[in-house]
């Protein structure tokens, strides 16, 4: 035993080593100062057999100068060994660059191109403020083809990011929807919306698929089916869907929604535990849509496409109105597909309408209606009850809104109907600014106007009928102190009544922010049911907004002059623009410096 322990202990590095062999320890490995050489056994045999056949030159100093010379060669070795550091550190630093360039051409959804154009402008800037680091500078590479590559690697590092935070969540939910780009590919969007145990919410691109034929509900289920595959979801924990309530994509029988249902039953789950709504944004503008009154959209329009679609009346009248310096200096085209068109169409025509007619009256095309006074009234109650919806749909869009804010901003607009309705009965107008303001002698139609208000209503009660069927639940997550305990599921009852009979959290309630409430008051511990069923509501999709944000950057990404960007190039630029995942550019750098030394 003693052997052995003195055989472990000659096989150390020792200390005397340095001054008697000129050996020093480096990471672990004994490396010589005179010739570099490297030891991975510290064998006092061998070390000593090294310094007497291939050192015995250095045999004769002694004190001094035999301690001069080791700190000389250790300064040396050191020199060299920092210089080794910068040789590796020079390229990651030069790679990190250019994934940091790429990754500010895709945020901003500009060419690839333009990595070239940004180097040439860095240069010009460095040859002017420090011209001695131009050539280090010259060794970024941000070429078509290199933007094209660091945007691939960032955009997987973000899907793997991804994939990460999904296995976390406790309950998600899904919104789809299908657009058509620039060189007529049908584009399906899925968009992910996750809630983890800390009640964190996550907002992410979960896939981009490319439709090649059809576009049937089966096709859109197929694609749908492949991003759960890919991404390893749990259909178990899908809270909820949101579609845009196209035919193919809510038809109970060959639409998306009748095949996942049958998928689901295959499955043995629960389709009816889903909270499936067709986007509240998209029914909001349909109900909009049932104000017809055609005798003021028809003249408008007509009046702004003379005006605006040739291009020397166009260039007058935004130069009659600058010489008379009014402050909404043009006309807006009216867009049937756009959610606030209207309602901005219509304002800005009433604001300029007395240069409107002025200027057409000098045109020798007078427009009559426009001195009509019965007319411009009527112009006057559809620009307030447009701007009345389109404040609506602004309050529906944003991100990270939960489905029961959007929920109420409707309920809280049907109430107005009702309690303008009521007014408008009573010729009371108060809240109908531009109606209640005009006073040309004229005949205010109040019935009239009533009963438009009536067929705005009747086709929000019609279409917001999700309201209704989840009414209950969402009442529960938000106001759980007041609720009805018998009208409560049973398996909630008795933590609603724990909680109920609990006045310190009724306060807390009232003060903080509900996410915030459920996240630290609402505890596993105490109240599992409950903070289960909070998660699946705050995971819950309400619209698709985040599509319709992603169609309208797709469109800006790949234009005419782009018509040939391939869809996985598409889907990796457009998944960074609208991430908010940050990916760590300095660790992907060393990665792909690792890689490339192999």
């Amino acid at each position: 035993m003693a052997q052995k322990r003195k055989r472990n202990e000659n096989r150390q590095y020792q200390e005397s080593w340095e001054k008697d062999y000129f050996q020093v320890m480096v990471k672990d490995t004994v490396v010589c100062l005179i010739c570099d050489t490297k030891f991975q056994s510290c064998k006092s045999s061998n070390i000593r057999r090294h310094y007497m056949t291939q050192h015995i030159d250095f045999h004769h100093l002694t004190g001094e100068e035999r301690t001069y010379k080791i700190s000389s060669l250790k300064k040396s070795l050191s020199i060299q060994q920092n210089c080794m550091n910068k040789s590796v550190q020079q390229p990651a630093n030069i790679v990190k660059a250019s994934l940091l360039v790429s990754n500010m051409i895709a945020k901003n959804m500009k060419s690839y191109s333009d990595g070239e154009f940004i180097k040439n402008c860095i240069a010009s800037v460095i040859d002017v403020i420090c011209p001695e680091k131009a050539k280090l500078f010259d060794t970024i590479s941000l070429s078509r083809q290199t933007v094209v590559r660091r945007i691939s690697l960032i955009a997987n590092e973000n899907m793997q990011l991804l994939a990460e935070r999904i296995q976390q969540f406790k309950y998600f939910s899904l919104c789809l929807d299908e657009s058509m780009d620039v060189s007529d590919s049908a584009q399906l969007v899925i968009f992910i919306r996750g809630v983890d145990v800390n009640f964190n919410i996550t907002e992410e691109l979960l896939n981009m698929k490319t439709l090649k034929d059809t576009t049937k509900g089966i096709d859109i289920f197929d694609a749908f089916w492949e991003s759960f595959t890919k991404y390893d979801l749990d259909p178990a924990f899908l809270s909820g869907l949101a579609t845009d309530g196209a035919k193919y994509m809510v038809g109970q029988n060959l639409g998306f929604i009748g095949c996942l249902k049958t998928k689901f039953v295959n499955l043995k789950l629960d389709f009816q535990q889903l909270y499936v709504f067709h986007c509240v944004i998209h029914q909001e503008n349909l109900c909009a849509k049932t104000i017809k009154m055609p005798h003021i959209m028809t003249v408008v329009i007509k009046t702004i496409n003379i005006i605006r679609s040739h291009g020397m009346v166009h260039r007058q009248f935004k130069e009659y109105c600058k010489e008379l310096d009014i402050h909404y200096g043009d006309l807006i085209y009216f867009s049937n597909v756009r959610w606030l068109s209207r309602g901005k169409c219509l304002k800005r025509f009433l604001q300029l309408k007395n240069e409107i007619d002025l200027f057409m009256t000098l045109r020798n095309e007078t427009v009559s209606e426009l001195s009509d006074p019965n007319w411009l009234v009527d112009l006057c109650f559809l620009v307030d009850i447009t701007s009345h919806l389109n404040d609506l749909n602004l309050r529906l869009q944003g991100d990270d809104k939960l489905i029961i804010d959007s929920c109420r901003e409707i309920t809280i607009f049907k109430l107005k109907l009702q309690l303008w309705e009521h007014q408008l009965v009573n010729e009371d107008a108060s809240h109908f600014k531009e109606f209640n303001n005009f006073d040309l002698p004229c005949e205010k139609k109040y019935k009239e106007y009533a009963e438009i208000i009536h067929n705005i209503g009747k086709s929000f009660e019609k279409r917001f009928q999700e309201i209704n069927t989840y009414g209950k639940n969402f009442e529960i997550f938000s106001s759980p102190f007041n609720v009805d305990v018998t009208t409560v599921p049973t398996p909630l009852q008795m933590e609603i009544l724990d909680l109920q009979c609990n006045p310190e959290l009724q306060t807390i309630f009232r003060e903080i922010d509900k996410i915030d409430f459920y996240r630290k008051y609402i505890t596993e511990e105490r109240y599992p049911r409950l903070r289960n069923f909070a998660a699946k509501v705050v995971s819950a999709f309400g619209s698709t907004s985040l599509c319709e944000s992603f169609f309208s950057k797709m469109k800006f990404c790949k234009t005419k002059h782009r018509s040939s960007m391939i869809d996985c190039n598409l889907e990796n630029q457009l998944r960074i623009a609208t991430t908010k995942i940050d990916v760590d550019l300095e660790e992907l750098s060393k990665k792909i410096v690792q890689q490339t030394s192999h």
